[in-house]
């Protein structure tokens, strides 16, 4: 039975089922969320955008009616986890996305300005070297915050570079830099929100 015909049959708007997948019948849980209706306009719109860009003529109808649906699978058990305990721990995987956004846009790392093969090379391992630097001081300056922001603090340390470099040399000057620079990163926050909640947010909901 395809997985929409099943859900149109179930009666409850969250479903959480026991499954078992692949050959070796992996124990597993399905969820099912029944999405409000102008998120699953939103994604059959997306869907229809996609489909559009890679030149496909027409989504099958079942495409379509699942967007009415956030299905997930795992294997975490229901007496440690609750459906929307796993809804919110599943929006995290955007947030190494994002980490890597930033190293994009912050220091451009997928960007170089020669043609030749070994300087390419050594300038992208400069920018990893520089964004392992970055986030080290991410790590001691804000990073123990739930809503700390990088791309603020990224920011704020680019205003703060050159006193880092004319630090490097000598360990005591460093210590004392860093110390003067590291409680601004403190201040680097996101708001709270109330029509789009920020993901400290949605974690503090699901596990007070």
């Amino acid at each position: 039975m395809h997985v929409l015909a099943w859900l149109n049959q179930q009666e409850s708007i969250c479903i959480d089922q026991a499954v078992e997948l692949i050959a070796q019948r992996l124990p597993c849980r399905l969820l099912a969320m029944r999405v409000p209706p102008q998120v699953a306009k939103e994604r059959r719109k997306r869907a229809r955008e996609s489909a559009k860009a890679r030149k496909k003529s027409r989504l099958k109808p079942e495409t379509l009616a699942l967007c009415d649906w956030t299905i997930l699978v795992t294997n975490l058990p229901p007496e440690a986890f609750t459906p929307d305990e796993i809804l919110s721990l599943q929006r995290l995987r955007w947030q190494i996305e994002l980490l890597f956004k930033l190293w994009k846009t912050d220091l451009s790392i997928d960007e170089w300005r020669s043609q030749q093969p070994h300087q390419i090379l050594t300038e992208v391992y400069a920018k990893l070297l520089l964004a392992l630097v970055q986030h080290w001081l991410l790590l001691l300056g804000c990073w123990q915050q739930e809503n700390r922001s990088p791309v603020k603090a990224a920011k704020a340390l680019r205003k703060y570079a050159f006193n880092i470099l004319a630090a490097l040399p000598d360990f005591t000057q460093l210590l004392h830099a860093l110390r003067l620079i590291l409680p601004t990163l403190a201040r680097c926050t996101v708001q709270k929100r109330k029509a789009r909640p920020a993901t400290f947010q949605l974690l503090e909901h699901a596990f007070p």
